[in-house]
């Protein structure tokens, strides 16, 4: 991976567990990063509260800025939430080497 990939990741991260302290109410949060030759996977998912995805503007701060930075390296994005049901934020990078 690039440096700019390393960092990306790791504001991701670094935005998802700023949310989960601010606004989830979880007691538990995971981080899992996978790391293989093709692609690199992270994760941060919580037990917390949740929301309603569509009600959260794409562009909303944090959302928008995790956004920003998965395209920046062309990785996808994911956030996948309920209410009661907790949340994971998922990011995919390819390496563009193994795109095709």
């Amino acid at each position: 991976m690039s440096p700019e990939v390393k960092v990306a990741f790791y504001r991701i991260a670094q935005e998802a567990l700023n949310n989960v302290a601010k606004h989830s109410g979880a007691t538990l949060a995971t981080v899992c990063l996978r790391c293989e030759p093709t692609q690199v996977e992270l994760h941060v998912a919580d037990d917390g509260r949740g929301f309603d995805v569509d009600s959260i503007p794409p562009d909303h701060l944090g959302v928008g800025i995790m956004h920003e930075r998965a395209e920046a390296i062309d990785a996808a994005l994911t956030i996948e939430s309920g209410i009661g049901r907790g949340t994971e934020v998922a990011v995919v990078w390819k390496s563009p080497s193994r795109q095709n």
